[in-house]
C-alpha cells in the first residue's frame, strides 16, 4: 500500500524522504523520469536527466544528508542538465 501512495503523492518532503525504502525512492524517481521522457516524446525539449535513477536516489540521499531541505522534485530538477 505505502508503495501506490508515494507514486501518487506529488510532493515528497525531505522527512518523508529519508524513511522511504530505496525502492520507493527508486520508484518515485523513475516516475519523474518517465514524465521527463514523455514530454520529450510529445515534441519537447530532450530528458534533462540522462542518467539512471539509482544515480538520482544516489544523490539525493547525499544532499538530504548534508542538510538539503527543498522537496524532492525541485530537488530532482536541479540535478538535471541546463536546458537550451
Amino acid at each position: 500500500m505505502t508503495l501506490i501512495l508515494a507514486c501518487g503523492r506529488t510532493s515528497i518532503d525531505r522527512a518523508h524522504w529519508q524513511q522511504m525504502p530505496a525502492s520507493e525512492k527508486t520508484l518515485y524517481v523513475r516516475s519523474l523520469l518517465g514524465h521527463e521522457q514523455a514530454r520529450a516524446s510529445k515534441g519537447g525539449q530532450p530528458p534533462a536527466h540522462p542518467r539512471p535513477a539509482e544515480e538520482y536516489v544516489r544523490a539525493m540521499d547525499a544532499a538530504y544528508a548534508r542538510g538539503e531541505a527543498r522537496d524532492a522534485e525541485v530537488l530532482f530538477d536541479t540535478m538535471g542538465t541546463p536546458r537550451r
